[in-house]
């Protein structure tokens, strides 16, 4: 029976979180607007009719959400062009695992997908995986679950046999709505309590779910 791992890409396959909080904090200040650490983190994965709408409930319904934003593009874009981007610690250990086990593999991103190919080659992980999924090829993005239904049928395998990963509230909701074995990573902060009734399992690091795996096989060998 196939199975397939589905990965969340900013903040789990690459260390660019970090940047949308830098970049997005500056660009605010820039226009006048004190963005905090939570408002950033609460639109991780979101799409931009859902974070335009929750940056607004934070600062006020004249916040110029495209305008600010279009500006922290520029600002990452830059910064990205300079210093390039970050691969995140043990990817290519389990993506090389999850190869030799048999497993398909897809990426489920609200980034648009031309960049996200881009980065993913440019951090040499892009020939892992056999599908790169974007948001923007679905009707609602996360957290509804249509990104993970799509890239489940994309890659031929029933969704409750996939596996996937997300650092976010909003998209371990995507994932567990879908109905995937939900593992939870630790980027900029940690999941709540909430978000872990939703995973069968957190992580600090990716290389990690490669023991959690092992474990499982065991546990079905002794049965």
């Amino acid at each position: 029976m196939k199975k397939a791992f589905i990965f969340d890409m900013d903040g789990v396959l690459i260390d660019t979180e970090k940047l949308y909080l830098k970049y997005w904090k500056i660009a605010g200040k820039e226009a006048g607007y004190d963005i905090k650490d939570q408002y950033v983190l609460g639109i991780r994965s979101l799409p931009a009719v859902l974070a335009r709408e929750k940056m607004k409930s934070y600062l006020g319904q004249e916040f110029d959400y495209d305008g600010i934003k279009q500006k922290r593009r520029q600002m990452m874009e830059e910064h990205i062009k300079e210093n390039g981007v970050e691969r995140k610690a043990g990817a290519v250990e389990l993506l090389t695992y999850l190869k030799e086990e048999g497993y398909v593999i897809g990426v489920a991103t609200a980034t648009e997908l031309i960049r996200a190919k881009g980065y993913l080659e440019q951090i040499e992980i892009l020939p892992f995986f056999d599908a790169v999924i974007s948001a923007h090829m679905v009707e609602k993005g996360k957290p509804e679950p249509d990104i993970y239904e799509y890239a489940a049928k994309q890659l031929g395998v029933e969704v409750s046999k996939c596996y996937a990963v997300e650092d976010s509230k909003n998209g371990v909701t995507a994932a567990y709505r879908a109905g995937c074995q939900t593992i939870a990573i630790k980027d900029l902060d940690e999941p709540d309590e909430e978000t872990l009734s939703m995973c069968v399992t957190k992580v600090n690091r990716l290389d990690e779910i490669i023991s959690y795996l092992e474990n499982n096989k065991k546990k079905q060998e002794s049965n």
